[in-house]
């Protein structure tokens, strides 16, 4: 069920957005800093190259650019955004999971929401935008933090 309302934000967003422009303009410089690495004929030469500064991103990002790059080719802004979008999809998803074994649903999704749209939340805190607001009264809502699964136990038993 999550999964869906995930997909749905999603969808909603790159409608929103103009999801044509947002996937077809020309890459930015942190994603040719991504791209070029992964031009190199062999996964060590990638790897020996992030390790001598070339990118400070993750080198699980770039050995995937790499692998897609061999097996693709030529490497569209359009196709690598939606490996984007499908990463940060999938892990906001095992969040959730994750979330989930502990906390109740409500939690759970204000937590894997929170991270999706954590530089939100900064920005607006900057220009104080009402966001932060909604997000302070949602946290302090004490149902939210209540785990519903476990027995309560009675005051008399051991």
């Amino acid at each position: 069920m999550f999964a869906l309302g995930l997909a749905a934000l999603f969808a909603v967003l790159l409608f929103l957005s103009d999801g044509d422009i947002l996937l077809t303009r020309p890459l930015w410089v942190d994603e040719w800093l991504t791209v070029l690495p992964a031009t190199r004929a062999s996964p060590f030469d990638l790897i020996g190259d992030l390790a001598a500064g070339a990118d400070g991103g993750a080198t699980l990002l770039h050995l995937v650019v790499w692998g897609m790059r061999n097996v693709l080719g030529e490497l569209s802004p359009t196709t690598l955004r939606v490996m984007s979008l499908v990463c940060v999809f999938t892990a906001l998803c095992l969040l959730y999971v994750v979330l989930r074994r502990r906390f109740g649903a409500n939690a759970s999704i204000a937590g894997a929401l929170a991270r999706a749209l954590w530089f939100v939340v900064a920005l607006a805190s900057l220009a104080l935008m009402p966001i932060a607001l909604m997000l302070v009264s949602v946290a302090g809502q004490p149902s939210m933090c209540r785990d519903t699964r476990l027995p309560r136990r009675s005051r008399g038993a051991r």
